[in-house]
């Protein structure tokens, strides 16, 4: 009996404490990871997964690759009405490394624009095209293009971004899961 006892609160120990231990992890960026798999990390760096979804500071996203002859880079935002939109006018690349790229506007929302705007770039045909015109498309990308999804909230306080999360891209946590 004596000894059953001991087991008892040794297992719940071990319980409690494994417990707090998943609990207490949190996403940290793949910067972390790189501290100790700066290999990796480089790697990573040059892929598609981090450039899957790029947040827009006023200036044009770089890619660091080509999967195709042409350049891999969004020529410039796109078009409505015939007016070109500046990069300030745009939060969110989606896509836009390999195949094509759709774009948020500065509120969050996904520019589809009306009939005969071009809001879509393709990559591989190196062409915009229009994007779902006159409809208004939830901007859900962070799903399955962040790290860290989570569906309550707007990230950064912007309406139409559906959701919050960890890290823009696939980062090393979206597959290994927080602070692995």
């Amino acid at each position: 009996m004596r000894g059953t006892g001991k087991l008892i609160w040794s297992v719940a120990l071990a319980v409690l404490f494994c417990a707090s231990l998943v609990a207490a992890q949190e996403y940290v960026g793949s910067a972390a990871c790189g501290n100790c798999h700066p290999g990796k990390y480089a790697d990573w760096q040059q892929s598609g997964h981090h450039h899957a979804l790029t947040r827009i500071t006023g200036a044009a996203p770089q890619f660091p690759f080509q999967y195709h002859p042409g350049s891999p880079n969004v020529p410039a935002p796109p078009s409505l009405a015939g007016t070109p939109l500046s990069w300030n006018q745009i939060s969110y690349v989606a896509g836009g490394y390999h195949r094509k790229a759709n774009f948020a506007d500065a509120q969050g929302y996904l520019i589809t624009g009306a009939a005969g705007d071009q809001t879509q770039w393709n990559v591989w045909g190196e062409n915009w095209v229009p994007y779902h015109p006159g409809q208004s498309v939830d901007f859900d990308c962070a799903q399955c293009h962040a790290t860290g999804y989570s569906p309550a909230g707007h990230q950064g306080g912007l309406p139409g971004a559906a959701g919050i999360w960890a890290e823009d891209g696939v980062g090393c946590e979206g597959c290994h899961g927080p602070d692995s």
